[in-house]
């Protein structure tokens, strides 16, 4: 629930400051957490650790320097290239970013969401239209987003409640990103705090089937909206196909119980 006290030292804070400008100019990536272990590889990067994957302490700093020394692409620019362009709408700028938020009082809290397709996501999108399918997926709410947040406008910003927020908002599996940043306030002793998200693409066919002896023997899909009206609630229509019955239903899930943080 947030309440657990988390706080990272000043020392340790500047040795990660270091090692993401350190990583930063071996990578030729613009990256400001080098220690998180939350990433992504793709066919390159899998055949390259498939046998030895760095597992002692600093694992993600280690494997960040193999991969950029091997060649591999790292794709963190485009998570950060999401909050530069963030702070733009929101009339910032990276240097307003604020380097020393602990204590202050947060003045504000500005959520962005991106649609669930940008220009360049997906192959050949200066051919194919992929932006349209946009008109198919509800972007998540705000107030949903807002839920998970374990602070308040007025309060004192605190580093481990907003580390938990953030780690909140990546378990939703409606989100592909969501990065919380803090951005220098109207005061020295305020600051604003922006949420940077973007959707994954929530609606989903499932489908199974079984042969026996060259032949059908079994048949079942599944069509699930997993963000439903961008309310977080999931719903699905089910079918199987037995020999000799056949079957069907719906059902609902809702992670948040009447719109709070219960499961």
């Amino acid at each position: 629930d947030g309440s657990e006290d988390y706080a990272v030292s000043g020392i340790r804070r500047i040795v990660m400051r270091i090692l993401a400008r350190i990583i930063t100019r071996i990578s030729g990536v613009a990256l400001s957490d080098v220690s998180s272990g939350f990433r992504a590889f793709g066919p390159r990067a899998i055949e390259l650790f498939a046998f030895d994957y760095p597992h002692e302490y600093m694992e993600s700093v280690e494997a960040l320097v193999i991969g950029a020394r091997a060649g591999l692409e790292i794709r963190a620019q485009y998570e950060e290239a999401l909050v530069r362009a963030a702070l733009l709408r929101a009339g910032f700028s990276p240097s307003d970013l604020d380097p020393a938020p602990e204590g202050k009082l947060v003045e504000a809290v500005r959520i962005d969401a991106s649609q669930v397709i940008l220009p360049g996501d997906l192959p050949a999108s200066s051919k194919l239209p992929w932006t349209l399918l946009n008109r198919f997926h509800v972007r998540t709410r705000e107030e949903v987003i807002a839920r998970e947040l374990l602070f308040r406008v007025g309060e004192p910003f605190r580093r481990d409640v907003f580390e938990e927020s953030g780690r909140n908002l990546r378990s939703l599996f409606i989100l592909s990103v969501a990065r919380l940043v803090a951005v220098r306030g109207s005061a020295p002793d305020r600051v604003i705090v922006l949420c940077v998200t973007k959707d994954q693409w929530s609606l989903r066919l499932n489908t199974s089937f079984g042969i026996d002896q060259a032949r059908l023997d079994s048949f079942g899909f599944q069509l699930a909206e997993h963000n439903l009206a961008g309310r977080n609630k999931r719903v699905s229509f089910d079918f199987t196909l037995d020999p000799g019955r056949y079957g069907f239903g719906l059902s609902y899930t809702d992670p948040r119980i009447y719109g709070s943080r219960h499961a």
